[in-house]
């Protein structure tokens, strides 16, 4: 749980602004705030363009989001780089393996290492590689690009984010070091009760933590709900919305920062509003909005609803929610009440499950579609749909973060093993490809697949089982694997069937039994008779 992050000032002013919004929205005349809740059906038709503003009051339909260029493009030299045939994620550690052995002397190597890693939006990568270079002396041709690439590098670091605070790389330093889990770290907020830290990143418009947490291995649609003795010990402040999810703080905060401009810019306020009148504000504008922008591209789900909080209704916090008339509506719904174009376009195009999966972003940051990043080999799997999931968007599951700590830590801590600190992607993606892990966005549970190549044992006891089940109804088929499922938990009959298998099958029957477990093992290599036995006395 982390300690309060925003200056006190901060809280006073927030909590007064909430409370002069709810005052002034019942002023406002609700007949043109209800546009979007006259009638009880939803409708697929959009809103014109004009009536933007419609459900959010008397606002200012000029104050409208702004993204600039580069948020979700590639940098333009990329144009002239060929897409590389195994992703650019491949492509980077290639390179970053050549400037180890090269000693970070070869010019040409490190501006295309450079080139690579800003592709990626791997910063922190690049800054390394611009500064070892130049303490090395190399010398580049293009200093064009190299000012510009340096130039990208101070453009981020002069945006403002809590992910380079101490607080944040205390919790970086806890997941990725020490098996904390990202999804369950509390931040504490003046406005809402019980935001996790993805939650809060969101609610703030902080791009740059909210990315940095999901390349961590944060869940995009959990409620993340904190335990009661957390709850108990914060008095005077009302719960987060019910159901509430990433996207949902994004879009809220969004909504909340362009109707406060919209107020102040009417003159309300003073015409001022401190953070809240001028650049701070569309600084929070416009990170809410590219948050969620992001975060469906990242496959979150905009189906989400905004629900009131157990006894929340009547709170001050969230008297704005009657003024805009969004209770029950999706993110979906209330997309054009954002003042973006690019949202309202991207939550269009990723309502379907073929954008979704050809589209979808990668987890490291990249804002790359997964087969251009880190699964861009023909043979990589990036989500799981189960066969009556396939046109339901909402049931897909994306594989976990390549840059996140790597899940072999939990068999090992399980089997005793120390632990390991490298990064999903740089340990058992590719080495041990055979077990694929997977992230429900909802629980944040990690599934695993399992493909391993068959052998003409395995496609025999295959042919066999077809054979047993043909003719059968599917209540018979039920029966047949309850029944199997029941012998397979009986020890002595799972040892004795193995022994008399590998007995009788030899050397054959030992790599089937290994393959099933890993490919990486050296048991192929042990006699049949040997390893029954060991089996037995064991």
């Amino acid at each position: 749980k982390i300690g309060r992050l925003w200056h006190p000032i901060y809280y006073l002013l927030h909590n007064l602004v909430w409370r002069w919004l709810s005052t002034y929205g019942t002023i406002l005349s609700l007949n043109s705030c209800n546009t979007m809740g006259k009638k009880k059906s939803r409708s697929s038709k959009k809103p014109a363009k004009n009536n933007r503003s419609n459900g959010l009051g008397d606002i200012d339909s000029n104050i409208t989001s702004n993204p600039s260029a580069s948020s979700f493009s590639l940098p333009s030299f990329a144009a002239d780089l060929p897409q590389p045939a195994e992703g650019w994620a491949r492509e980077l550690r290639k390179l970053e393996k050549e400037l180890q052995n090269t000693r970070y002397q070869d010019a040409e190597i490190v501006i295309s290492a450079a080139k690579v890693a800003r592709i990626m939006r791997q910063f922190d990568v690049l800054e390394k590689i611009l500064t070892k270079a130049e303490s090395k002396g190399v010398v580049i041709e293009d200093q064009e690009m190299w000012t510009q690439l340096n130039e990208d590098v101070a453009a981020l670091k002069r945006v403002k984010t809590l992910v380079r605070s101490d607080n944040m790389k205390k919790v970086i330093n806890d997941v990725m070091k020490e098996g904390v889990s990202v999804d369950f770290v509390t931040f504490d907020c003046s406005s809402f009760l019980g935001l996790n830290c993805i939650q809060f990143a969101a609610s703030k418009g902080d791009v740059q933590m909210m990315e940095q947490l999901i390349k961590m291995g944060a869940a995009l649609d959990i409620e993340a709900m904190p335990p009661p003795s957390v709850l108990a010990t914060q008095s005077g402040l009302v719960m987060k919305p019910k159901k509430c999810t990433a996207l949902l703080m994004a879009v809220n905060g969004a909504l909340t920062t362009r109707s406060v401009m919209s107020i102040v810019a009417k003159g309300g306020m003073g015409g001022k509003g401190g953070m809240f009148g001028g650049s701070e504000a569309r600084e929070t504008y416009e990170g809410c909005v590219e948050c969620a922008i992001q975060l469906v591209r990242l496959g979150a789900d905009t189906s989400v609803t905004f629900q009131f909080p157990p006894g929340g209704k009547n709170h001050p916090i969230y008297q704005s929610w009657h003024v805009w008339n969004i209770e029950g509506k999706s993110v979906r719904d209330v997309a054009t009440l954002v003042g973006s174009d690019s949202f309202e376009k991207t939550v269009e195009e990723f309502s379907t499950m073929e954008h979704q999966i050809e589209h979808v972003n990668c987890r490291c940051g990249s804002r790359l579609p997964w087969k251009q990043c880190h699964a861009g080999k023909p043979t990589d799997p990036y989500y799981l749909a189960g066969k009556g999931d396939k046109k339901d968007i909402t049931k897909v599951t994306w594989r976990y973060s390549p840059l996140a700590p790597c899940h072999c830590n939990t068999s090992n801590a399980r089997l005793g093993l120390p632990g390991t600190k490298k990064i999903h992607f740089k340990c058992c993606w590719d080495e041990t490809a055979h077990r694929e892990y997977y992230q429900c966005d909802k629980t944040s549970e990690i599934s695993v697949m399992a493909r391993t190549p068959t052998n003409p044992i395995q496609r025999e006891a295959m042919k066999m089982m077809q054979e047993m089940l043909k003719g059968k109804t599917e209540d018979e088929i039920s029966e047949v694997m309850e029944s199997m499922q029941q012998m397979r938990s009986d020890p002595e009959f799972v040892i004795k069937s193995r022994c008399d298998m590998v007995r009788e099958g030899g050397a054959l029957a030992m790599q089937a039994i290994v393959a099933g477990n890993n490919p990486c093992s050296k048991l192929s290599s042990w006699d049949p008779e040997v390893y029954a036995g060991v089996m037995e006395t064991m």
